[in-house]
């Protein structure tokens, strides 16, 4: 992973609702927020509604759920559709995520809370340099 140092990247994820029980509607998602990013834009780019990545790329971030009142939504998962495109993994502080572009293609970053999925937003994995 040529180029990167000293990762260190925050993400937001902004949802327009609250924590629901089981017989509530899931929020329904707005956008994506970041701050702290330390990533060359080359190889991350970290948009409201979407995110591309370099492949090989890696990308340490905080990621937090929030409603549209900037309330933090607890226990959101998130997963990859397909981790043979990008994979993420909990980087064992709680709240930090690993993102890594794995091959070249198309997924989805998946949003579920209580089993429900909330949201989906594309990522795409590009070669080194396409950006």
């Amino acid at each position: 992973m040529r180029g990167l140092v000293g990762l260190g990247t925050a993400l937001l994820l902004t949802l327009n609702g609250c924590v629901f029980g089981s017989s509530e509607e899931p929020p329904t998602f707005e956008e994506l927020q970041y701050s702290e990013v330390s990533l060359p834009p080359e190889q991350a780019r970290l948009e409201p509604r979407s995110i591309t990545l370099s492949v090989g790329t890696i990308v340490k971030a905080r990621v937090d759920a929030h409603d549209s009142n900037e309330s933090v939504i607890s226990e959101v998962e998130y997963r990859s559709k397909d981790p043979r495109v990008m994979t993420i993994e909990p980087a064992g502080e709680e709240g930090v995520y690993i993102l890594i572009g794995s091959g070249v293609g198309t997924t989805e970053l998946e949003l579920y809370l209580a089993e429900r999925r909330i949201a989906a937003l594309p990522v795409s994995v590009i070669e080194q340099g396409s950006q």
